[in-house]
Formats: C-alpha cells, structure tokens, sequence
C-alpha cells in the first residue's frame, strides 16, 4: 500500500478496525528510512514532521473539520527534505532546527544529563530528536517511554525498544526539542493528538515484536 498524503495516513488512522499490517504500514510511511549513509538527520526530520502533521490532521478529522489540516500534503522523505535544505549530510542540530522551522516546527537545541535524558523523552508530549555519539555520531526520535524501555525511531533500522540502561549508555545529552508552537498554533492545543498518535505507535511496535 502507496501513502502519499497526510490526510490518507490519518483517514486509515482513525479507521475503527484496521489491521496490524495496515497500522504498520502506516507508520513505515510517517517514519521514513534514510536514503543515504550520513542522511539520518534528514529522515528523523521527516520523522517528525509527518509525525506533527498527521496528528494535527486526525485531530481536526476527528474535530469534524471539513479541511483538515495538512490533509493534502504529501507525506515527506529523506530524500525530498534534502533537495528543498540543500546541504550534503551529515546534518547538525542547528542544521536540524532550521529544518525544522522551514515546516513552521519552533524548536530549541538542549543539553541535558544523562540521568534526567529519559525522563525528558518519556514525558514530552512530542517526539524528541536524541543525538548519539557512539559508536558514531547519529540521530534518533524518542518516542517515548515506560518504566522499563524507551522507545526510538532509528531512520538506519526502524523502531527499536531499549532499556533505560542501554538508554542511557547510548545517547550523548544533546537534544533538539520542539516547544512553543506548531504551524503557528500553541503546542498545547494539540497535546493530546501527539500523544495518542506516539501510544498507537508503541502499541503497533510491541504487537509486532510480539508476533
């Protein structure tokens, strides 16, 4: 199945009984692979834009909007956002938060503790872009977390639910964290979208680990 376009992702979102392929499907499109070696900072910024768009759109879907928003956007890609950025990868977080404000995404880079870090990707109300520096400089999303795991967006491989060990042992400190403002609306006036679409995420993630 070809997802093109926000509002297709959000429509087979909102559907009452989708299949676990469908739901997985889906979120291989929200959250795209990297197209080149050093490109990771391009797919977790596509990550997080699709992430963003499609979860103001089912919103307003489910809001009754007759003009959902983003609906007729397409779903970004790696490759699409490097055409439109014009750097060659590898990208820093600076680079990441430009990008980012380009798709009216405010965000503001952190350094934070490591032994404050999972609190911080667990408790967000959207993605966090993670940086780690070992073994070699890359970019992840945190998705989010429960008392035993965390999970992450790795654009090299897909999902992946760590330890708060191997958590903490793997990322650097640095992060880029969205705030203020969303396609100039508060954050807050789409908490609960971010978060219902980073739980139906986690559920699809752990249904097909399970299987």
């Amino acid at each position: 199945m070809h997802i093109y376009t926000i509002g297709f992702a959000a429509v087979l979102l909102m559907l009452s009984g989708p299949g676990a392929q469908i739901k997985e499907n889906i979120i291989d499109a929200i959250l795209p692979r990297q197209s080149d070696p050093q490109g990771c900072g391009y797919a977790v910024a596509a990550a997080l834009i699709n992430f963003v768009k499609t979860a103001i759109c089912l919103a307003d879907i489910q809001k009754g909007s007759a003009s959902p928003t983003f609906s007729l956007e397409k779903i970004q890609i790696a490759a699409s956002l490097m055409h439109s950025y014009g750097k060659t990868p590898p990208l820093s977080l600076a680079d990441l938060e430009k990008l980012l404000s380009m798709e009216g995404i405010s965000s503001t880079p952190f350094r934070v503790p490591k032994d404050e870090s999972l609190k911080l990707i667990a408790g967000a109300a959207l993605p966090v872009v993670v940086h780690i520096g070992e073994p070699y400089p890359h970019f992840l999303l945190g998705l989010g977390g429960d008392e035993e795991h965390i999970l992450f967006f790795d654009p090299g491989s897909g999902l992946v639910a760590l330890t708060h060990e191997e958590s903490i042992a793997l990322i650097s400190g640095y992060f880029l964290i969205p705030e203020k403002t969303i396609a100039a609306r508060p954050l807050e006036d789409y908490e609960k979208a971010f978060r219902k679409l980073k739980q139906l995420i986690w559920n699809v993630y752990w249904d097909c680990a399970q299987n």
